[in-house]
């Protein structure tokens, strides 16, 4: 029997918002990595080919749905057929093909990053648990009258 019950929970949210708040830090020096990766292998042109590309809706359909498939969902599942033939006209372009070579490139750099900031923040991420655990069962004491 959970003799606190929630405890977990509260753990995990605590850590979860932690996370978030690490992460999210770390996106902006992710896009710029990233966008001097591919200033530096690509034309104007084909900068500009990418952009226009993943500006319109079969693009942002794409990057939004990024998380998912990097998780294993299949693209032709999120994509009609019609959105699957301009990303497929589009990864047949320069640019895309361009961008598909660095893709094995960028992904390691961004795991790398991900790992090294994670590994920075253990401490905060540990003091989180700790604190909210602490906080929940100061919390759910049972009260001496």
């Amino acid at each position: 029997m959970q003799r606190t019950p929630g405890l977990l929970d509260t753990i995990v949210n605590a850590v979860s918002m932690k996370l978030d708040q690490v992460l999210t830090a770390l996106i902006p020096s992710l896009e710029s990595n990233a966008a001097a990766s591919y200033a530096a292998k690509m034309s104007p042109a084909e900068l500009q080919a990418a952009i226009t590309f993943y500006s319109g809706p079969v693009g942002r359909k794409l990057v939004t749905a990024t998380p998912s498939v990097v998780m294993g969902d299949d693209v032709r599942k999120i994509l009609s057929s019609a959105e699957l033939a301009e990303f497929a006209a589009f990864s047949q372009s320069s640019a895309g093909q361009k961008m598909g070579a660095l893709r094995p490139q960028q992904t390691n750099d961004m795991r790398m990053a991900v790992n090294h900031a994670l590994e920075a923040a253990e401490p905060q991420i540990d003091a989180a648990a700790k604190s909210a655990g602490q906080a929940y069962i100061r919390a759910h004491q049972p009260k001496n009258h």
